[in-house]
């Protein structure tokens, strides 16, 4: 809600089973959201055609978590293919506290995330931004 108040273009993804993969379209209105595939809300019927290459930051759903920047999603791979094609792009993990581990079994098309948020506050893989754990500290 915030980023709508302040301005900021919000893109969401538009999961495609088909080929596995994402389409993007901006979102004005949450009232634009419908229950789609896998029950995940989209703006089905109300699109507006985003690009990759106009967003920079991208705020990613999780199931497990590593101070590493490892990454568990739901399986089926649509945000680690689009992640693949869109390197550049700042790459913000939500979970909770309780879903980190100590280390995942990631490979090689895995991405990594830049930082995790959780309840308690913000993970940054080592060597990220600021480095290390953020959680409990008023930064």
């Amino acid at each position: 809600m915030m980023l709508f108040e302040r301005g900021n273009p919000v893109v969401v993804p538009i999961i495609v089973k088909e080929d596995i993969s994402l389409r993007l379209s901006y979102l004005r209105d949450f009232s634009a959201l419908v229950p789609s595939t896998f029950g995940v809300p989209e703006p089905i019927g109300s699109e507006i055609s985003a690009r990759a290459e106009d967003i920079d930051t991208i705020i990613l759903p999780m199931l497990g978590f590593d101070r590493n920047g490892g990454r568990i999603g739901y399986g089926a791979g649509y945000y680690d293919r689009f992640l693949s094609q869109n390197r550049k792009l700042h790459k913000i993990g939500i979970a909770f506290a309780c879903q980190e581990f100590e280390n995942l079994p990631v490979d090689e098309n895995d991405i990594r995330m830049d930082s995790v948020i959780t309840e308690d506050g913000m993970v940054y893989p080592q060597g990220g931004v600021r480095g290390g754990d953020q959680r409990n500290k008023n930064t």
